[in-house]
């Protein structure tokens, strides 16, 4: 049987990625000379891109408070008496492998 291709954990991995997501490519794609390449370019937080005549651009984001929101939600209580929630940002503040208490 098949695997789902959308896990709950996949899903909650993936906001977190857009939670966390650095803008810098973002803004750089405001700045891209007309016809240019945008591979390579983590452009997955972008919800919308105008240039305007004069030259002027505007980007938009997805909303990062409501992201992390909704990862909070989808963490939960764990087993532990610690949410998982609380034990993401943990094993996100503390150095890399280690899970502190």
């Amino acid at each position: 049987m098949n695997e789902p291709k959308y896990t709950r954990e996949r899903i909650i991995q993936e906001i977190a990625k857009l939670a966390f997501s650095d803008p810098a490519d973002a803004v750089g794609l405001a700045f891209l000379p007309e016809g240019s390449s945008i591979v390579g370019l983590d452009v997955s937080a972008v919800t919308e891109l105008k240039v305007g005549e004069k030259g002027g651009s505007q980007v938009k984001l997805l909303d990062r408070v409501e992201l992390i929101r909704l990862l909070v939600e989808l963490l939960g209580a764990g087993e532990d008496g610690h949410t998982q929630a609380e034990s993401f940002f943990r094993a996100l503040n503390g150095p890399a492998g280690e899970e502190t208490p």
